[in-house]
Order: structure tokens, then sequence, then C-alpha cells
């Protein structure tokens, strides 16, 4: 094991892991033997696993397979002070408890001052990426709640002009007898595939714009059909909801009105 008289002398040498042996030692006992680290020839004192590691600072990033002295890896970087170190906890449970024995021990080191240190825990990054992403929700269904209201008005628009245009076609309608819901639902029923043609462009839009920018990013391309689901009904609310009005107005046309227009 790594203990303080390595850590004060700078000395080379290093804990291992089982990946290492098996790499570099083909089963045979590392203890004793050298391994070269960037040149520099580290003598290995023993062995560790990677579930159950200690506070010793390691020169690789993510999981660790060399452990050596912090002091010794301050030195092959020319490093003269360390700036962070990182607490890795068995349990989660233990992170609030963790934080502040650390707290209090870099208070301790640093008599008491105040903003000489920080202390990042996971729940607080997860706090901070859940604030985070609700932000970008809002602020995404807020737009997308702009770009229906004004693809609603649009289509309403639409509605209109056509029942203007179609007065005739709707004097005669109800004169050949054609009631006022089998107006309005004709008119319905148009608004609404309207909307859907519209739902549809959107989602087959959006699937190829998911597609090209997976291809680039080099990330999988997953189709959500929730999301799929999720459009095509508010593609029909929309239509129904905004072509409600145009529907209403066609329905209480006087058809004597509607003829004299020919």
């Amino acid at each position: 094991m790594l203990n303080f008289i390595d850590e004060n002398n700078m000395s080379y040498v290093c804990l291992i892991d089982s990946e290492m042996i098996e790499s570099f030692f083909y089963g045979v006992d590392p203890v004793d033997q050298h391994l070269y680290i960037n040149g520099i020839p580290f003598l290995v004192v023993g062995t560790f696993s990677t579930e159950n590691t200690e506070s010793i600072a390691s020169i690789f990033s993510g999981s660790p397979s060399i452990l050596i002295p912090y002091t010794t890896a301050m030195k092959m970087n020319n490093v003269n002070e360390v700036t962070s170190f990182t607490v890795y906890m068995a349990d989660d449970a233990t992170s609030a408890e963790t934080s502040a024995a650390v707290e209090e021990a870099m208070d301790a080191m640093f008599s008491y001052e105040e903003d000489c240190f920080t202390i990042t825990t996971m729940d607080a990054i997860e706090d901070t990426m859940e604030t985070m992403m609700g932000m970008m929700t809002t602020l995404l269904a807020g737009i997308a709640s702009i770009a229906l209201l004004v693809g609603g008005i649009g289509i309403m628009n639409m509605m209109l002009t056509t029942v203007t245009e179609r007065t005739v076609e709707i004097g005669l309608k109800k004169a050949l007898g054609a009631r006022q819901w089998q107006i309005q639902l004709q008119f319905l029923i148009e608004s609404f595939l309207l909307s859907l043609i519209g739902g549809i462009a959107g989602i087959l839009l959006g699937l190829g714009l998911s597609l090209i920018l997976s291809n680039v990013m080099g990330t999988a391309f997953r189709i959500s059909t929730d999301a799929i689901v999720l459009g095509f009904g508010f593609s029909a609310l929309i239509g129904i909801v905004f072509g409600w009005a145009p529907a209403r107005k066609a329905s209480k046309l006087n058809p004597i009105d509607a003829l004299r227009s020919m």
C-alpha cells in the first residue's frame, strides 16, 4: 500500500488493478516488479480493486488503473499545489454527512476564512441540471405555444376566406335541405384535415432534421412514438378549435342571402 512516507518522498511507487496485471504481467505476481510510466520506472508495491479504491491521486481520468502518490503526480506534471480533489462515496445516502465533514476539515485548514474553497456535490449538480432542464422545457413550451397560436390563427383565416368564397355553395346546400350541423361538420372536417396535413409535414420535417443531426453528431437516432402521437393530437386539436368559428359562421348563413350573391 501507499503511505505517508511515499507521499513525503515523492517516491516512484504505484498500485495497479487486475486489468493492468493481465495486460502487462500475464498472471505473474507484479509486486516488487517495475512498470514504466512516461519512461519512468515505478515500483509496484501492491494491487487494488476498482470496486473499492482509496483516496489516492491517479494519473488517469475516469476509472483508475494505476494509483501513485499525489506528490509524485504533482512532480511529474510540474504542479506546485493541489487545486481540487474528488471524494468518492460508496453510499449516496451519506452525501450530506460527507460534505459536512469535508467542509469542517477544510474550514480548519483555512483557519475558517470565507470564500477559500467551494464544495460541489452530485446532488447539487443534479439540482442545477434539473433547474436548467425545467427552464428549457418552459422556454420550449412557450415557443411551441406561440407557434401553435400563429398556426391556428392562420388556419382560421384560411377557413374564413373559404367560407366567404363558397357562400353560393353553402346557400345551395341549405336550400336543398342541408342542416346547420351538417354544414358545420363539413367545415370542421376540412379544418381538421388541413391542420393534420400541417402536423404530418412537421413530424416528417422533425424526423428528417433529427436524423441528419444524429448522423453529424454521431449519436443514436431513435423515434419517439409518444412525441409523434402528441404531435398528431395537437394538430387535430388546433384544427378543431380554430376551425370552430368559421364552421359556425358557415352554418349560420341565410340561404336566401347566400343565393343573392350569385
